[in-house]
């Protein structure tokens, strides 16, 4: 089995290399003290991989500094596990058959132990043991939020939001904290994510992919309607490619597993298959009025859905006589198990 490193918050299982790789860090780095001596304490013009210190609500950046202190006191292995990183160092990634930094599976494979030091290098301090080039803290700052978000801790969502609303304008790097507060799903995220995704807002296209991480009805519902409002085409794939993503059955059974105790499995069944049926029927609706990459996704939603009325669908959609779309479908069932 593999092991995340034993930090003193909660745990999850990693793939069995990184977790190899993060149980040595710890145990070659997290229990020095010259590893993990605290930085100066960051004021307003600190600065970490996504964001600026100032860029933070002050009071949220006022309780986070605290959090983060605390937390570097009583778990300094997280800070060095996490300043040990080397998939963004070029000793490491130049020695790839393809050369590029990537840290993403590493800081994963910490665990949610690490967050205070995630959101520490996100917002107030870099690794300061050498200068690093703009691709490098590119793929820091992608790592960091993927990381973040796959823990879903709340208490990271300020520097996520300021990391999407603030941050570096910077369309991919966006999309990766709207992703971020998604996962995490609680009602702070799901506001602040609905509100940048309406039609024409500048963070629109990020808060919409935002919406296809958080397994909420109410983001599948606006996705649902956003797609009935006659977007654009690059808009309509966004969106097209969320709804796949927030209706994943896979997902969905993932989170049932999840939850042991009886009652709240059936509440979590119950919810994925309320949030599948408004995927479907949406893609169903909008299969008609499209084509190209769009329709492609659109039929993506049916299969990752898995919905069990998507065999009627697709006969209703099939009745409709559109040649280019019959085919599309046709394909569509004989890659898939429907009858």
């Amino acid at each position: 089995m593999s092991q995340a490193i034993p930090f003193n918050m909660p745990s999850v299982n990693h793939s069995k290399a990184w977790g190899a790789v993060a149980a040595l860090a710890f145990a070659g780095l997290g229990l020095a003290a010259s590893a993990s001596a605290a930085p100066v304490a960051p004021g307003p013009d600190a600065a970490g991989f996504g964001v600026q210190a100032r860029h933070v609500e002050p009071i949220a950046r006022a309780r986070m500094v605290a959090w983060i202190d605390a937390y570097r006191t009583t778990n300094p292995g997280a800070f060095a596990a996490v300043a040990a990183v080397t998939g963004c160092r070029p000793e490491t990634y130049l020695q790839l058959r393809k050369p590029g930094p990537n840290c993403a599976s590493e800081l994963r494979a910490l665990g949610p132990g690490v967050v205070p030091a995630l959101v520490d290098a996100l917002a107030f301090h870099v690794p300061p043991d050498r200068v690093w080039s703009a691709p490098e803290r590119k793929a820091w700052a992608f790592g960091l939020l993927l990381a973040t978000g796959t823990a879903r801790d709340g208490r990271a969502t300020p520097v996520l939001a300021a990391v999407l609303e603030r941050g570096a304008d910077d369309a991919a790097l966006q999309q990766a904290a709207a992703e971020a507060l998604g996962r995490i799903g609680g009602d702070t995220e799901l506001e602040l994510l609905l509100r940048h995704a309406r039609a024409g807002a500048k963070l629109e296209a990020a808060a919409l992919a935002g919406l296809g991480t958080c397994a909420r009805v109410e983001a599948v519902r606006h996705l649902a309607r956003a797609l009935d409002a006659k977007p654009s085409t690059a808009t309509a794939e966004t969106i097209a490619v969320a709804l796949g993503s927030v209706a994943s059955d896979w997902a969905w059974q993932a989170r049932a597993r999840a939850e042991p105790a009886p009652a709240a499995h059936g509440l979590a069944v119950a919810r994925g298959l309320e949030v599948r049926s408004v995927a479907l029927l949406a893609a169903a609706k909008a299969l008609p009025q499209w084509t190209g990459a769009v329709r492609d996704r659109l039929i993506d939603v049916l299969a990752m859905a898995a919905h069990p009325d998507t065999g009627k669908v697709v006969v209703q959609l099939k009745g409709r006589g559109d040649p280019e779309l019959n085919a599309a479908l046709d394909a569509f069932l004989r890659r898939s198990a429907l009858p």
